[in-house]
């Protein structure tokens, strides 16, 4: 019961710092994302870079943000679907997460986050009955399930992508052809903004919050012994 109030508690905060459903419909593909890359560059432009990314280096954040202003504009076929150049970049972080110097544990966990990740979109989608994803409430379930998985930013990034890019290819799979065949198009690409940052924001809160916990516990350990003296 606790668990599920503070789901339920979560999701009211998550429509209220983010949107409702309804007023994200509205959007048109591609605004979302664009208002996520904008704020994402503001926070790492104006110092809060060390905060919300830690562990990754500032090059390879200037090199994604350069990749991606070129490659979103680039579309390809392969075997009559069409590619968006996103998708190849995405591609290469969740893969690089992968290959970089962390233990097999943890390489194991990111590879079972993924699983997990993609057939949790993919049922969620196909349980809507929509080849789309419905956002903001993926991005929300998605986000809050990796930050029970996965910390570490670059982690975090590396397991959403590969998870959304499995989910995208479950969706084409199953839908044969009675779709039009696409990936990474602008839905997709406010699927993975929306998802990523989501996620970045609730687990700083999760470890402000836990670190908040931590220092009131010690506080409270120390007044206790020195009442006791």
């Amino acid at each position: 019961m606790l668990g599920v109030m503070l789901i339920h508690t979560m999701r009211k905060i998550h429509g209220a710092l983010f949107m409702e459903t309804e007023r994200v419909e509205k959007m048109n593909p591609g605004y979302l994302s664009l208002i996520w890359i904008v704020i994402s560059l503001i926070l790492l432009v104006s110092g809060w870079k060390d905060v919300v990314l830690h562990n990754i280096p500032r090059r390879q954040i200037a090199v994604f943000f350069i990749a991606w202003f070129l490659l979103v504009f680039v579309q390809f076929e392969v075997k009559g679907m069409k590619v968006c150049g996103i998708v190849p970049l995405i591609a290469v972080i969740g893969i690089y997460g992968l290959v970089s110097r962390i233990s097999a544990e943890r390489r194991l966990q990111t590879i079972t986050a993924v699983i997990l990740l993609g057939t949790i979109d993919f049922g969620m989608r196909q349980t809507e009955g929509i080849a789309a994803p419905a956002l903001p409430d993926s991005a929300f379930i998605l986000a809050l399930a990796v930050t029970l998985l996965v910390r570490k930013p670059a982690l975090q990034i590396s397991a959403l992508s590969l998870s959304l890019l499995l989910s995208e290819g479950m969706v084409l799979v199953a839908a044969g052809g009675r779709m039009p065949a696409s990936l990474g198009d602008a839905v997709f690409q406010d699927h993975w903004w929306m998802t990523v940052c989501t996620a970045r924001i609730w687990t700083l809160l999760a470890e402000g919050a836990a670190a908040a916990v931590k220092h009131g516990y010690h506080s409270l350990l120390e007044r206790t012994r020195q009442w006791r003296k």
